[in-house]
């Protein structure tokens, strides 16, 4: 009896545990989206006009599940952590970035969404006349 009773209770594990779908936030979504390489490929508006960049540039911005990034480009290079929050416009995202530079710690917080497969940063609305950036995914 004991043992059909302990069968039972481990066949119901089995039915609830298959039956369990995981939980996915916004936040994990979006993670899913950015996590990748992107090259710059344009910037739009600002003080100097429309600059189309080629494929190859070598200005990327790479973004890990893990929430590390790396900036490179210029003989420039920025790693650090990086972490996700949305914004009161849907789609939008900031990307709070923090790094080190000297043993000084430094944090960046660029508004930014995901727009027909681009990775565009858009400009400050409380600021000078700043481009809007578009990064395209290479990996």
């Amino acid at each position: 009896m004991k043992e059909l009773i302990l069968v039972a209770l481990g066949g119901m594990l089995v039915v609830v545990g298959a039956c369990h779908k995981p939980i996915t936030t916004a936040e994990d979504m979006a993670l899913n989206a950015f996590t990748g390489s992107w090259e710059l490929r344009q910037s739009v508006g600002g003080f100097a006009g429309t600059i189309t960049y080629q494929p190859g540039n070598g200005n990327t911005i790479e973004y890990k599940s893990d929430r590390s990034y790396k900036v490179s480009g210029n003989n420039f290079v920025q790693e650090g952590q990086y972490h996700l929050a949305g914004t009161s416009r849907a789609g939008d995202w900031w990307i709070m970035r923090q790094y080190t530079v000297n043993n000084q710690p430094f944090s960046s917080k660029d508004s930014v969404r995901i727009q027909e497969g681009k990775l565009v940063f858009l400009p400050s609305a409380n600021c000078c006349d700043i481009a809007t950036i578009f990064y395209e995914r290479i990996h």
